[in-house]
């Protein structure tokens, strides 16, 4: 693999994705390789089946190693919300003169916190928030600048200690040497907002297929960070044991189905609205409820409202936002009338928010380029 390239796997709920990148022109990405392989998931912290985990980073490693031509000798491993923990500290140095701030110094802040916080947790993931100096300037990087003294909000990052052990010991038996874990929450936190929308605190929300992770972002970081096991799968298992299709035949709802019928949901119809969805599948045209479907999507939303509602109400940040609610994710993003009625719930203003990248620009897309990001900026260090 090249100097000016990445490895990096990314942990999802349905899948895992394994993608061999580097910086393109004007902002953009050069995906040389990218390969996915679905497998059980997770839930609550917890791999379903730690075999389907194993077969399923293997093949996709094996897979973008071969059509990348090259061997992977160093892994960018994503961590899920489910899986970490934040923590956010104010440190600060003073020096007897006023002289130039180098990087040994600014590490010196991030090494106040230590690596292990006694409860089955390790460190990952730092990185300032911003920068404070002696004449109360804030800056987003303090490197070169001159003061008698410098402060830092500091967002770290823990991981499960087992979740590391795991991952490790998968990659290192796949012939993976070196492995370097990237917090999901901190990589979006710093590449979907943009620079000028810093100075406001920002609530994003990836909805996935099992899993939904609630962020506040501030300046170049993130300052809190909860995730819930509920996402998209949760409305496709709904859908099947709710819905049955009423033409050709009265049959159940297949799972191919369902994932179908969500993404033609409009919920911008009447509650009461009669009528049908058509599905073509292999030529042949099925009809399902319009209401009984509406109805079923509508409760899902509910729910996942109320999750949302109550990781805002724990969070310990004031979080009297002038900005829109930011949802991104594959779970409900492609779902018609979906951001309006989490909006009518949470009686706050909902956007929906994805990658600004020509031909990337797909919330599904969030979370792989924010890791790829941030693994090329590290690779660059």
């Amino acid at each position: 693999m090249t100097k000016d390239s990445v490895a990096l796997l990314e942990i999802g709920s349905q899948k895992i994705t394994c993608i061999i990148g580097q910086r393109g022109v004007n902002g953009t990405f050069l995906i040389k390789s990218l390969a996915e392989c679905e497998y059980e998931g997770f839930c609550d912290g917890n791999f379903f089946d730690q075999q389907s985990l194993s077969r399923a980073i293997s093949e996709v490693l094996k897979n973008t190693s071969k059509a990348a031509r090259t061997s992977i000798g160093k892994l960018f491993v994503s961590v899920p919300g489910e899986f970490s923990y934040v923590k956010v500290k104010e440190s600060s140095l003073a020096f007897t003169r006023k002289k130039r701030i180098r990087s040994r110094d600014i590490q010196d802040l991030f090494d106040q916190m230590g690596s292990d916080d006694g409860n089955g947790y390790v460190l990952t993931d730092a990185h300032a928030i911003h920068y404070r100096l002696d004449d109360n300037r804030r800056v987003y990087d303090a490197e070169g600048l001159k003061s008698f003294k410098i402060s830092a909000l500091i967002s770290y990052v823990y991981t499960s200690k087992v979740y590391v052990k795991k991952l490790k010991n998968i990659c290192n038996l796949l012939g993976v040497s070196k492995v370097e874990f990237i917090s999901e929450s901190l990589a979006e936190s710093k590449y979907l907002v943009p620079k000028e929308e810093r100075d406001l605190k920002r609530i994003i929300v990836d909805v996935g297929y099992l899993t939904t992770n609630v962020l506040v972002t501030y300046g170049s970081g993130l300052l809190y960070q909860k995730a819930f096991s509920y996402g998209g799968g949760y409305i496709t298992a709904d859908l099947i044991k709710t819905v049955e299709v009423d033409r050709p035949i009265d049959m159940g709802l297949k799972f191919e189905m369902a994932e179908r019928l969500k993404r033609k949901i409009n919920l911008g119809y009447d509650i009461k609205t009669e009528g049908y969805y058509q599905l073509t599948i292999n030529d042949e045209d099925f009809l399902l409820p319009l209401q009984k479907s509406n109805v079923t999507v509508r409760f899902c939303l509910d729910q996942l409202a109320g999750y949302i509602d109550g990781v805002m109400k724990e969070c310990p940040l004031d979080l009297t936002i002038n900005a829109p609610i930011a949802i991104t994710g594959g779970g409900i993003a492609y779902m018609r009338g979906a951001k309006e009625y989490i909006s009518s719930r949470l009686e706050m203003p909902v956007q929906i928010i994805a990658p600004q990248i020509p031909f990337m620009n797909k919330p599904d897309e969030s979370a792989s380029l924010s890791l790829l990001n941030e693994a090329l900026e590290r690779n660059g260090k």
